[in-house]
């Protein structure tokens, strides 16, 4: 039986997970570059290591297929833990693009970065999720073992 924490759970991956999957979608279907926000938008200390990525097609697609991705595991409950590490990366990485943020210190990114640290902590995705089908494979014991690191 569930209770209101696990539900909490379950609610913040799905919602996470839909936040990420349409925002990637949107970048996919409005042919997106992240070329413009790193040469004008970017600021503080690490200016200048942004700047570089300018151009690049890969951080374009970085980008795009990345949040697609974690959306997706997110939402179907599939390598959460892993797909919660390439969300703080991801978030950490737009965080000190423009250090310090102009708000404060905590910005909407360290809030993602917060709740990807929940997700990955509490094992959000066995709850309805794929993670706990997926750990009860006999395939993943026998074959995958280091796997089951990733789910959850």
């Amino acid at each position: 039986m569930y209770n209101h924490k696990k539900i909490t759970l379950v609610l913040l991956r799905v919602f996470l997970g839909i936040l990420f999957l349409s925002s990637g979608i949107s970048k996919f279907t409005s042919n997106f570059s992240a070329e413009s926000y790193l040469l004008h938008a970017t600021s503080g200390p690490f200016v200048h290591f942004f700047a570089q990525m300018a151009g690049n097609p890969l951080v374009d697609f970085l980008v795009i297929y990345g949040e697609i991705g974690i959306g997706a595991a997110l939402l179907l409950g599939v390598c959460v833990r892993f797909a919660s590490a390439m969300g703080v990366l991801m978030m950490a990485l737009f965080y000190f693009s423009a250090f310090p943020p102009e708000h404060g210190l905590v910005s909407e990114h360290i809030i993602y970065c917060l709740s990807f640290v929940m997700l990955a902590s509490q094992g959000a995705g066995r709850l309805l999720g794929l993670d706990s089908y997926l750990e009860r494979g006999t395939m993943i014991k026998k074959h995958f073992n280091v796997f089951r690191f990733l789910l959850g």
